[in-house]
């Protein structure tokens, strides 16, 4: 059986986060929330959203040794002058609409590389119940960008999984 991981969003403040667990959608918008809509909550044009800080959770090993190697990316393309930032970070701050200082590159659009670190460094594994350090998403627009939705899009979270 494969071990089970799941993903968790961190909102709030650095002094009161909220963890939403097991999540499926991550929606990206003008609220720290991980509720928000894009109805409720656009982007305007020329500004960023919140950062989404997210953690893959893994909640039971099932029989696996270890997982590690994660690597985060974009299955899809961002509509014209919109851009999604990617970093990692091991803390949670308070997440900010202003320009990330996390999330500096544009997520990749296949797999590579990890870049999703456990213990604050590359080449770590879980080896028990416990999370990676926090991937830290943000769509940054041009004046250009038109309104709407980036439908078609997935955020990959891949691992390597020792059984």
């Amino acid at each position: 059986m494969a071990a089970s991981v799941q993903i968790n969003l961190t909102n709030g403040t650095t002094t009161t986060p909220s963890v939403t667990s097991d999540v499926t959608t991550i929606v990206l918008g003008n609220a720290n929330s991980a509720t928000q809509t894009t109805t409720a909550n656009p982007i305007t044009a020329g500004t960023n959203s919140y950062e989404q800080y997210f953690q893959a959770d893994l909640t039971a090993l099932n029989g696996a040794i270890s997982v590690s190697d994660f690597v985060v990316y974009l299955s899809g393309t961002m509509g014209a002058d919109a851009t999604l930032m990617y970093g990692q970070t091991a803390t949670f701050a308070t997440p900010v609409n202003t320009a990330s200082t996390v999330a500096t590159a544009a997520i990749p659009t296949s797999a590579g590389s990890e870049n999703l670190y456990i213990g604050g460094a590359a080449g770590n594994s879980l080896t028990a119940a416990g999370t990676t350090d926090y991937g830290v998403l943000q769509i940054q627009t041009t004046s250009s960008a038109t309104a709407g939705v980036s439908s078609g899009l997935s955020l990959v979270v891949q691992y390597t999984e020792v059984a």
